[in-house]
């Protein structure tokens, strides 16, 4: 129930190139939370983190890590 998994897969407007995403999310009930993202395209700021490199370039691997606190 605390994990997350999303693929995308679309083909790239105006050529035959395949683009695809793969998400992989871990919600711990004490508030920690792991992700681990991939894409062979430039997704910008739509995935939920943020533009990383130069516009244009693909996302590769991300590994994100982080805490909340909930009062």
């Amino acid at each position: 129930k605390a994990v997350n998994l999303k693929g995308t897969v679309r083909l790239a407007e105006g050529s035959d190139l395949v683009e695809y995403a793969a998400d992989a999310t871990w919600q711990a009930p004490n508030g920690f939370n792991l992700g681990l993202h991939y894409a062979n395209y430039d997704r910008g700021d739509g995935w939920g983190g943020r533009d990383i490199g130069p516009g244009g370039d693909p996302d590769g691997f991300v590994f994100k890590a982080g805490y909340t606190l909930n009062f």
